[in-house]
């Protein structure tokens, strides 16, 4: 997986994404709401040990020093989560770090549709 260097969009990210490593689900909407089943908050290091579900809203935002929103900013109740972009080939992910980013620890996800 690379990078994605294209700035996102809702377009780009309104739908429902799928764990592909993990039984997570994030359903992003139209409106700036969202849902998460089994979304991973905790990790021991090697591997996720908490999972959330509920309902939140969402905004698009930088990553780092980048120039376009390359980062959907998820909010649930008083905590924030931070949900990546990449390329998988021609194919956008979403992606999750779970605990400390140098564990590699992450949630991958997949679009099944749009909304």
């Amino acid at each position: 997986m690379a990078w994605d260097t294209t700035p996102l969009t809702d377009n780009r990210v309104v739908g429902t994404w799928n764990g592909t490593n993990c039984t997570a689900t994030l359903t992003i909407n139209a409106d700036h709401s969202a849902q998460v089943t089994g979304f991973p908050v905790d990790s021991d290091g090697s591997k996720v040990t908490k999972t959330v579900d509920g309902d939140g809203s969402w905004k698009l935002g930088p990553a780092g020093d980048d120039a376009g929103p390359h980062r959907l900013s998820l909010t649930m109740g008083s905590s924030g989560h931070e949900v990546e972009s990449g390329k998988d080939g021609s194919t956008t992910v979403l992606f999750v770090m779970v605990g400390d980013p140098d564990d590699g620890v992450a949630c991958r996800y997949l679009r099944a549709s749009s909304k």
